[in-house]
C-alpha cells in the first residue's frame, strides 16, 4: 500500500480529539501500522474547527492533532468559516516540517465533481471582492438578462 486516506480524524481515534494523551497514541499507532504495510503516505483528514477570517483554520480539538504530521494542508472555499461555499473558487496551502505548501487556487466543477488549478484567481481575498462587487452590481432577481464582464480573469456572468 502506498497511500491511505482515512477520514475523517474524529470517528478514527479512540478517545477524545480535544485530549493530547488520546491524538498522541493515535499517530503512534499510525506510524506503526504504516511501516509494517509499507505504507509511503497516509492522509487523514480532519475538520477545521479553530478559525480567524484571513488566517490559516486550525483543526479542531487538541493542538497534538497539528503536532505530528510533516504537512497540514488546509483546504477551504471562499466564503466565511462556517459558511457554505458562496461560488466554484477552491484554495489549498499548506504548512510543514518539509516545506511551506504555496497556495493553489482551483476552481471547483460541480458536474464532473473535480478540481483544477485556476490560473485566472487572483487569490482568495481578491476573488471575494469580486464576488461582492458582482453581488452590488447585480442584485439577485434584477440582472437576469445583464451581462457583466469583470477585468480581473474572472469569467463573464450572463
Amino acid at each position: 500500500m502506498k497511500f491511505w486516506v482515512l477520514d475523517p480524524f474524529s470517528k478514527i481515534i479512540r478517545g477524545n480529539e480535544d485530549k493530547a494523551e488520546d491524538v498522541n497514541p493515535f499517530w503512534a499507532a499510525l506510524r506503526e501500522i504504516m511501516k509494517e504495510a509499507g505504507c509511503r503516505a497516509a492522509f487523514v483528514i480532519h475538520h477545521a474547527g479553530h478559525g480567524v477570517e484571513g488566517m490559516r483554520a486550525r483543526a479542531r480539538g487538541s493542538s497534538a492533532i497539528e503536532g505530528d504530521p510533516e504537512v497540514i494542508l488546509s483546504y477551504e472555499h471562499g466564503g466565511k468559516p462556517g459558511d457554505f461555499p458562496p461560488d466554484d473558487r477552491r484554495y489549498l496551502s499548506g504548512v510543514g516540517r518539509i516545506d511551506v505548501v504555496d497556495r493553489l487556487n482551483l476552481t471547483y466543477d460541480r458536474a464532473t465533481r473535480t478540481l483544477r488549478v485556476d490560473e485566472n484567481s487572483g487569490g482568495k481575498v481578491a476573488d471575494r471582492q469580486v464576488h461582492d462587487d458582482l453581488k452590488i452590481a447585480c442584485p439577485p432577481g434584477r440582472c437576469s438578462q445583464a451581462r457583466i464582464v469583470l477585468t480581473h480573469g474572472c469569467r463573464s456572468r450572463s
